[in-house]
């Protein structure tokens, strides 16, 4: 049995209940969204990202 990475988690259960997904993220840098869209075919939940980090 493999183990599957948390997005691939969240993933399955949003496909699951027809649920979307947007994050906003500061402190993290937009690794939030790299790592959900890293899973294939995360574009049918997951709508999108704002990274706002200021300086």
């Amino acid at each position: 049995m493999t183990q599957k990475s948390l997005e691939e988690l969240i993933g399955k259960l949003l496909r699951e209940r027809g649920w979307l997904l947007a994050v906003a993220e500061s402190c993290t840098g937009g690794l939030i969204g790299h790592r959900i869209t890293n899973i294939p075919g995360s574009s049918t939940y997951y709508l999108g990202s704002i990274t706002a980090y200021a300086y």
